[in-house]
Order: structure tokens, then C-alpha cells, then sequence
């Protein structure tokens, strides 16, 4: 009978473990915060909101509205719809945070130069923030400090407000005089059809040059801007480094020299400015990766300087890949993948291949086990040094090993999750770009089924889609410099395509491509 209670009291125990593990995980940043997917629920924000007070933190996002308009805005939310004035957002999505309350300061004061000791919130241990987004995009920030009371941010203004009922479930009955709010609720209804608005962040990346200014190896990055909209394509903007759209703001990812002050080391860091609103402030926590130089293309540097480089892979709205070299003698091979949150850029370690689910690991271990029976080596299997790679019209996960003089690629047979990509689909068959452009090497195509632009080995190609297939002429054609490839795909669609444009024009210096050929 004992024995019974002991079996009975363990099952217990697993179970209950269990469901606290299905429940919740702890976010890899190491921030502190438990990130949950709930729905939009009572616990939380659904219900109609009163505006009792208002902070306006960026009047140019808010559309030069004054307080007393603010004031009077009505707010809801359901599970089919959020309703911030005019501005509506259908099917909308949420992440919860629930962060610790000495994290809270840090977190509102580094992404919207917010005091959390200024917010009259009780004294809690943790507290809820609430992202509520779409496609990628934010659009808006609920910060709860109890089930009736809580702040707002939404496009540059924090709303105090506070529960005066709940909400059914029901799409709100849109009247006929009010075409503003109709008009917005029609924009997200028809989500990414043909004729929607649509553009897209193209991050580029160069091949390595020696820069004979500083005698230093040096590796460009650039984003382009390409929109379509009213049935034409917009002018092709371009910036430097890789400008990155996120579920809050942008961020504009760089890579930068870093030398130490003894000389005796020499090596590339990320840097990550996060852009929201009219600010704009750089990442404190830079991720010390890669740099050096190589010694026989350098007769002045030191040969027993350490040099570390890196090259970015692939970059999304919550991480990037990247590849590394670490050593005294740069040759362009770089030994180890890693795959990183672009919020905590300076992990000194990736993150680990179990992430992309629980079959994952075991797949990565017994793809080492038939590698190194068949190429008789003894490659060191490296959870961490995994990363998503371009192929022809797709992203891939593949991974990298090492027997400590040469190393080994292979790919994972694992299809990226949502948590490192959103869309990566072609609306047109491969084999079809290919019969349109022979020379093709890569390509993307628009949610919305209407653009596509096509890689080739010097020259980017946007095409509108026509019945499915690629229009005869392209519409704009854009020279690619030397060795340049794609690490970066990011669309927008509706509303957002707007807001990308002018967040674009209005953080850092573009200019405008011409159409060349």
C-alpha cells in the first residue's frame, strides 16, 4: 500500500511539473520576465476603457492632436477586435510580460522614456505589460496594474484610463456616419488582399574589403525601402546598416570596429539603436562578437593580435544569425554559427538548438552521430552553433561542427518557427522566376501576392505579379555592389506600410535609388 501511495504521489508531481512547464516558459533574454500568450481575456484588458488622464510623449506620431481631444478617444478591447479612436485592429494578437517591478523601470524607461515611479501603480512585485500587435507590428502597449485599472501607449501617447464595463465578443455595429472608423476597420478585413498597400525592409550585405584609410577589413550593410501602393511602385529608398522593424519601434542593427587599449586585440561588436518615436538611443549592452584583420593583407598589425569578425546571416524582428571567427590569423573562414535575441545582443553564447521544439535536439544529435560515421571524424557536437541561412527563395536552418581543425555544415530538416520568422512563403513557383529570370539566385514575394523582387548575381529586380506570374518588364532595377547578399526580408502591409515609410525617412540619412539597367 505504501508502495502504491509513493507511485501515485510521483505521478502527481510529474503532472503537476508538467503543466507548469506547458503553461509558461522564462524568455531567453534573462531579463527576468515570463513571457505568456494569453488571449485577450477579462483577466486582463477586455472591456471598455475611460480616459482619465493623458501623457502626449511624441506629438508628431499622435497626429498633432491636443490633450483635450485625446481625452475624449474611446477604448476597447475583445478577441476580435481592438479599438483605440479611430485607429482599429482586427483579430489583433497579444504577448503578456510579466516583469518583475525593479525590470519594470528599466524596461518603460528604455523603450519609451517612461518613469515607472511617475505611474500610479500599487505596489506590486510584478507587473502585467500586455502587447497587443499584428503582422509583426505593434499596436499598442497595455501596462495593467490591476484588472480595472491601467496605462496605454499607443502612437506616441501614454493613456491613464481606467474599466467602466466588460465587452462581449461581438464586432461592434459600425455606423454609416462614421467613415473614418469604417474605413479603418475595412483596411484590416481585408488583410493582404491584392490590391493592399505593401512594402518591404531588404537587408544587404557586402563582401569584405580592406579599407585603406584605417588598413582594416570592413564588411557594409545597407537596407532598401521598396513600397507599392495605388498601383504603382514608390521610390526606392536606401540607408546604411540594417534597419529593423519590431513588434515596438525599429531597431538599426550595426557592425562596428572595437579595439582594445593595450592594441593587443582587435574585434567587431553589434550595436543596436533602438528607434521608437522620435527617439532614438543606442543599445548599452553591445554584443562583443567578431573583428580582427588579416595579418598578411596587414604588413602594420601585430600577428599575435587577437582578432575576432563576424557576418551576419540573417536578421528578424526578435533575433539575427550570425557567424564567427576567433583566432590570430583571419583567412574569411569562420568556424562557429550562433543565433541571437537582438534584445540582450551580448550573450556570449547562442542560443541552443532545443528552442525550435523538443524533437529538435535529438535530431541535431543523431544527424552528428551518421556524420561522423560516415566521414570517419570525431566532429564535437555544439547545440548553440546553429543559424538561419538564405537558400533559393526561402530561409533554412543549418548548423555547423567542428572536429577543432575543420568544420562541417549540414541542415537541420527543421522548418523555422514563428518565433524567429513570420512569413517566408513565395507566391510564385520558383521554377516560374526561374523560366522569367534564368540567372535568378534568390527572391521574395509580397503577403499581399503583388510585387516580387528577384536577386540576381549583381542586380535586384522588382516585378509586379500578374495572374500569378511575373510581369514581362520589371519596374525598377537596382545594381547590387560586389558580392552583396540578402540577410534580411521584412513586409509590411495596410496601415503599417505608411508607418514603415516615414519611421524610415525620419530616423538616420537615405537617399533615393534611381531606376538603372
Amino acid at each position: 500500500m505504501n508502495r502504491i501511495k509513493k507511485v501515485l504521489a510521483l505521478v502527481f508531481l510529474l503532472s503537476l511539473c508538467f503543466n507548469v512547464i506547458s503553461c509558461s516558459k522564462i524568455n531567453i533574454n534573462s531579463s527576468g520576465d515570463f513571457v505568456l500568450h494569453p488571449k485577450l481575456d477579462g483577466q486582463y484588458i477586455n472591456g471598455v476603457w475611460k480616459v482619465t488622464d493623458v501623457q502626449i510623449l511624441d506629438k508628431n506620431a499622435c497626429g498633432n492632436m491636443d490633450k483635450s481631444e485625446l481625452m475624449n478617444i474611446s477604448i476597447s478591447f475583445c478577441d476580435s477586435m481592438a479599438t483605440i479612436g479611430t485607429n482599429t485592429l482586427m483579430d489583433p494578437k497579444t504577448k503578456l510580460k510579466k516583469l518583475k517591478k525593479d525590470y519594470s523601470n528599466h524596461y518603460l524607461l528604455y523603450n519609451y522614456d517612461i518613469d515607472f515611479n511617475s505611474l500610479n501603480i500599487k505596489d506590486k512585485s510584478v507587473i502585467n505589460i500586455i502587447s497587443v500587435y499584428k503582422n509583426n507590428t505593434m499596436f499598442c502597449e497595455v501596462i495593467a496594474s490591476d484588472n480595472m485599472n491601467a496605462y496605454i501607449y499607443h502612437h506616441g501617447v501614454l493613456y491613464k484610463v481606467v474599466k467602466i464595463s466588460d465587452m462581449n465578443y461581438k464586432l461592434p455595429e459600425i455606423k454609416s456616419d462614421n467613415n473614418q472608423q469604417k474605413a479603418n476597420v475595412d483596411q484590416y478585413s481585408s488583410s493582404n488582399s491584392y490590391n493592399s498597400s505593401t512594402g518591404v525592409f531588404i537587408g544587404l550585405k557586402g563582401s569584405r574589403y580592406k579599407d585603406d584609410s584605417t588598413n582594416e577589413l570592413k564588411q557594409d550593410y545597407r537596407t532598401l525601402w521598396i513600397s507599392f501602393n495605388d498601383n504603382k511602385l514608390n521610390p526606392v529608398l536606401e540607408k546604411e546598416d540594417l534597419f529593423v522593424p519590431r513588434l515596438k519601434g525599429f531597431t538599426v542593427l550595426s557592425v562596428n570596429q572595437n579595439h582594445t587599449i593595450e592594441g593587443n586585440s582587435r574585434e567587431e561588436i553589434v550595436c543596436a539603436n533602438i528607434v521608437n518615436g522620435s527617439k532614438e538611443q543606442s543599445e548599452k549592452n553591445v554584443h562583443n562578437d567578431n573583428s580582427g584583420t588579416i595579418a598578411d593583407s596587414m604588413p602594420n598589425m601585430k600577428r599575435d593580435m587577437k582578432q575576432r569578425y563576424m557576418d551576419i546571416l540573417f536578421v528578424s524582428n526578435d533575433y539575427f544569425s550570425a557567424q564567427y571567427y576567433e583566432g590570430y590569423s583571419f583567412a574569411g573562414d569562420y568556424e562557429q554559427l550562433k543565433t541571437l535575441p537582438l534584445d540582450n545582443p551580448n550573450l556570449s553564447t547562442g542560443i541552443s538548438i532545443d528552442i525550435l521544439g523538443k524533437n529538435a535536439l535529438k535530431s541535431y544529435e543523431d544527424s552528428v552521430k551518421v556524420i561522423n560515421t560516415r566521414d570517419k571524424k570525431v566532429y564535437k557536437s555544439d547545440p548553440e552553433s546553429f543559424a538561419m541561412v538564405r537558400k533559393n527563395g526561402y530561409w533554412a536552418l543549418e548548423a555547423r561542427i567542428s572536429d577543432g581543425k575543420t568544420y562541417h555544415d549540414f541542415d537541420l530538416n527543421l522548418l523555422p518557427t514563428k518565433k524567429f520568422l513570420m512569413y517566408d512563403r513565395l507566391c510564385v513557383g520558383w521554377s516560374v522566376i526561374k523560366d522569367r529570370v534564368p540567372n535568378a539566385l534568390d527572391a521574395v514575394t509580397s503577403p499581399t501576392s503583388r510585387i516580387a523582387i528577384v536577386m540576381t548575381s549583381n542586380k535586384l529586380l522588382v516585378y509586379e505579379i500578374k495572374n500569378g506570374e511575373l510581369d514581362r518588364e520589371p519596374l525598377q532595377t537596382i545594381m547590387l555592389k560586389d558580392g552583396e547578399s540578402m540577410v534580411m526580408a521584412e513586409w509590411a502591409s495596410n496601415e503599417f506600410t505608411d508607418s514603415w515609410s516615414k519611421a524610415f525617412k525620419s530616423h538616420g540619412s537615405y537617399k533615393e535609388i534611381t531606376n538603372e539597367h
